[in-house]
């Protein structure tokens, strides 16, 4: 008698695709217990990872009838059968073939064997096709009846997914279970369906044929999605598949569905709705559904989330851009909240401070353990794989953050970066937080450095070339503050000018700015718009006397005040602890050295329908204050 689907279904594939299938990244990034025994048998923990099997009853259930307990036995005998196997040697697996007595357990012994095959140095395809062909398993493959109805659709996609990787062209049975599953493909479940695309999605040696056999079962699913209700946790795998795909369109059509089903969302499934979105190629900023989802989370009391879904959330917010200070909230105080944090996955730390910059979300007291927990365990990150561009990132956080509490293993990173552009942006961040020595300045400025920074400069990426030459500016402006410092500087004849369209705010403000001042002064005789001092771009420079009143470029002295005029835009602010970012801090303190007063004009002052005379009037403040200030340190 066969297992019931509805156990089957939770027994096969929720254990054993769980990786692959119904999930999203999140849940797919987890890695696979391996049996402590697998050392001492020697066996590759590879085959252990794919075919650990561990059948349980269902956790969820809240009776158990008796046809329940009695597919609960045959359960536990397929564990018992799988557990038996899974140690076996090829030779042994062929003999145990011959033993098979039905379905579920030549579907379990295929899974087996097939991932022996692929991993245990059977690589070639003679070598293959001889073990697939041995008389042995003619009892294994009799169970794979096509005329037999009563076998799920699940066991025959699993069978393909099987025969795909081992990457073999001329094999009967899995042309025969391809045929068969198109010539149903329009009556598979969403479920199926999915479980079916992934099986060819990771199938990398597909034919002209079987794309076209992937894209169709695409095309059903958008189709579906468009136009069925299906629940949300399947309409969430599609959502996933889409966006591992790039596929647009397929997201685009399922956008309504998702909108409708929010409200019945669990948090993880909210959550998993935000992290699609991040996670695509471009991510997708969907405003309406991000509000709606965001509008759910906030409604819940705790989101109960893991750490690594806090963790993973956290960076989705980044990515997308969510500000939401109530969902920020909660996602930090939770975090706060893990049991002892500090003994947390050392890439834990790491992500949640390269978030929080992301952010520009200064919650010092979670800043404070996480950058104490990187200072006690320096040890763990230089474990890390990728450990000098992990500093270079948490240093650019925390130069965000302008949080200068910064652990000792940040002073000699710098040397481990092999990329001139990262070197620049390590040593640009201890600028920033004011952290930088004069042997940072001369590895950066000797013209060695710029010759190959120069070559490397040729980027076809304009915005990271010219992002690159500004924070050169901005190291050689520091440098040049630094009295004890006898090293190189930018040479003469070095030129690069910064566009204002890259390195500027948002253009909106900047015309809002630049018309106030052009009805104080005619910007064409009395304002330069066009200079970015030290790499620092600035909506306008003029000079005034006094009396804080406006003077003709063409008749400057000595006596005239040089004033910098400089919006604070909403990306130059800290949020929760709000502020100035390190990177605004360290403008204004470049400017003032080369001589200049700042007024800074807040992005508040320009949101909503400001009145032009309410930003003219707040200019002119500005520019008296900062004549006052000037006249005072004389």
């Amino acid at each position: 008698m066969m297992l019931s689907k509805r156990v089957l279904s939770s027994l096969w594939w929720n254990l054993r695709f769980r990786q692959h299938i119904n999930v999203v990244p999140a849940v797919a990034m987890t890695k696979c217990k391996i049996s402590s025994n697998s050392r001492l048998l020697g066996q590759s923990s590879q085959v252990l990872n794919d075919i650990n099997l561990v059948f349980s009853p269902p956790v969820n259930s809240v009776s158990i009838n008796q046809t329940e307990m009695e597919d609960m036995k045959k359960t536990q005998i397929l564990s018992d059968f799988m557990e038996t196997m899974k140690f076996m040697t090829i030779d042994q697996l062929l003999n145990e073939a011959t033993n098979i007595t039905n379905i579920e357990q030549a579907n379990i012994f295929l899974t087996v064997l097939c991932v022996k095959l692929k991993v245990q140095n059977v690589s070639s395809t003679d070598s293959i096709e001889q073990v697939l062909t041995d008389h042995r398993l003619q009892n294994l493959f009799s169970f794979f009846d096509l005329e037999n109805n009563d076998i799920p659709a699940y066991i025959w996609i699993n069978t393909l997914k099987n025969l795909f990787k081992l990457n073999i062209t001329n094999f009967d049975l899995k042309h025969r279970v391809q045929s068969h599953l198109v010539s149903v493909i329009d009556k598979l479940s969403i479920s199926d369906l999915i479980k079916l695309s992934t099986a060819y999605k990771h199938y990398k040696e597909k034919d002209f044929d079987q794309q076209q056999i992937f894209d169709r079962i695409i095309n059903i699913l958008e189709d579906k999605c468009a136009n069925v209700t299906i629940k949300p946790n399947e309409l969430i795998s599609v959502m996933y598949l889409f966006a591992n795909l790039n596929n647009m369109n397929g997201l685009e059509k399922i956008e309504k569905q998702l909108l409708s089903l929010v409200p019945e969302m669990k948090v993880t499934e909210l959550y998993k709705v935000i992290f699609i979105l991040s996670s695509c190629v471009i991510p997708r900023r969907k405003d309406a559904l991000l509000k709606t989802v965001v509008t759910r989370l906030n409604k819940c009391e705790r989101l109960n989330l893991t750490r690594s879904q806090l963790s993973k959330l956290l960076y989705a917010c980044g990515v997308l851009s969510i500000y939401d200070v109530q969902l920020l909230n909660k996602i930090c105080d939770e975090i706060k909240n893990l049991h002892n944090i500090g003994s947390r996955k050392i890439d834990f730390i790491c992500s949640i401070i390269i978030s929080l910059g992301r952010l520009r979300w200064k919650d010092t007291e979670l800043l404070y353990e996480c950058s104490t927990t990187l200072d006690l365990r320096q040890n763990e990150i230089h474990r890390l794989p990728d450990k000098p561009i992990v500093m270079k990132n948490i240093l650019l956080a925390l130069a965000r953050l302008d949080y200068k509490r910064l652990p000792p293993l940040f002073k000699q990173q710098y040397t481990e970066l092999t990329n001139p552009a990262d070197r620049i942006d390590f040593v640009w961040s201890l600028v920033v937080l004011q952290k930088a020595q004069p042997k940072h300045f001369k590895d950066i400025l000797n013209p060695a450095f710029l010759k190959h920074f120069t070559s490397h400069g040729n980027s076809t990426d304009q915005y990271k070339m010219v992002l690159s030459h500004q924070k050169l500016q901005n190291i050689d402006c520091d440098a040049r503050k630094v009295t004890v410092y006898n090293g190189p500087y930018l040479p003469e004849s070095y030129s690069f000018c910064l566009p204002k369209e890259l390195v500027g705010c948002e253009k909106q403000s900047q015309d809002l700015v630049l018309s106030a001042l052009d009805k104080m002064a005619p910007s064409d005789r009395f304002l330069n718009t066009s200079e970015c001092p030290g790499g620092h771009s600035v909506e306008a420079i003029l000079y005034v006397d006094d009396d804080g009143n406006p003077q003709n470029l063409n008749n400057i002295t000595d006596k005239h005040h040089k004033i910098c005029i400089k919006i604070q835009s909403f990306s130059d602010t800290t949020l929760k602890t709000e502020g100035p970012t390190g990177i605004m801090s360290m403008t204004i303190r470049h400017l003032e050295f080369m001589g200049y007063r700042v007024v800074i004009v807040p992005y508040t002052i320009l949101s909503g329908k400001p009145k032009l005379l309410d930003i003219i009037r707040y200019i002119k403040t500005g520019i008296k204050e900062a004549v006052a200030k000037s006249k005072s340190s004389e």
